[in-house]
């Protein structure tokens, strides 16, 4: 945890677009390997895989080890407390909580994230009517980052500043009740996870995989209503520091246009193992096959 990752969220508030790619493989060489790649970040899916909290800390060390990437971890749900406190002992640089649909459930996850008494609540309850305050529910331990020659008590004062904290909007009540959401302090960033928005919302069914993304259902009831409840968010929000971010997964970069101009700026591009697909479609399909 350092001035790096405070860095990396201040690039993004001020409209750098950060590119990244989710690692369902759980292979620490593939791991490693992405990290000599152009990525800004790499996710370590925990959730959509078979990774371990082994295999978490593997490929965090893996990530880190040529280049500082920014690393987050997607862990199992917003009551995993183990997971987020074991992702965070691990070095990640934040977390994403998945399957967010009530204010309540991700209150219960950030608390997780932040110790006692070390909580960014000042300046991040944003709503006039939110009196919301997160108490810190972190243990302490001797993770991996305090091993660095900052030290423990560097690790922990700089928490408040450098984690990235993440929710995934890919429901039907996310989106209804995103207002709400969006007041929880110590949150960083909006995650849109449109495959299961789709399916959640009956837009798969209706149109397939194919066309869901372009109908007008989608981007009006979605992409237009999270960024404009962001929008709104962030205008109550007078320190930069904390304003609120805008993320997305996608399978390539054919909507990443559509994407950053309702502002979102964290985009992945895909997972690990796809990119392997795809390139073996790819050279195949070039001698006939």
């Amino acid at each position: 945890m350092s001035s790096e990752c405070a860095q990396f969220q201040q690039d993004l508030r001020q409209g750098q677009t950060k590119y990244g790619l989710f690692l369902n493989s759980g292979s620490t060489p593939v791991c490693h390997a992405l990290s000599y790649s152009p990525y800004d970040w790499l996710l370590v899916d925990a959730q959509h895989s078979a990774i371990d909290c082994h295999t978490v800390l593997n490929n965090i060390t893996a990530a880190k080890a040529n280049v500082q990437k920014h690393v987050m971890v997607r862990v199992a749900s917003y009551n995993d407390r183990a997971g987020i406190q074991f992702a965070l002992d691990s070095g990640a640089d934040g977390v994403l909580i998945p399957y967010i649909n009530h204010r309540q459930e991700l209150e219960e996850a950030v608390s997780c994230c932040y110790y006692p008494h070390y909580v960014p609540n000042e300046g991040k309850s944003y709503h006039p009517e939110n009196k919301t305050i997160i108490k810190g529910t972190r243990s302490f331990g001797y993770p991996v980052p305090s091993m660095s020659k900052d030290g423990s008590d560097a690790y922990v004062k700089g928490t408040v500043k450098n984690l990235l904290i993440a929710f995934q909007v890919e429901t039907e009540d996310a989106i209804k009740n995103i207002n709400d959401i969006l007041t929880v302090p110590g949150v960083d960033m909006a995650f849109l996870g449109p495959f299961d928005q789709c399916l959640s919302m009956g837009i798969y069914q209706a149109h397939g995989p194919q066309e869901m993304f372009d109908t007008t259902e989608f981007q009006t009831k979605v992409v237009d209503t999270l960024s404009a409840a962001v929008a709104a968010q962030n205008k109550l929000i007078t320190n930069e520091e904390h304003k609120i971010l805008l993320g997305v997964f996608l399978l390539g970069n054919t909507r990443v246009s559509y994407y950053k101009s309702h502002g979102f700026r964290f985009i992945g591009l895909g997972a690990d193992i796809e990119h392997l697909l795809t390139t073996a479609k790819q050279y195949l399909s070039g001698v006939g096959k």
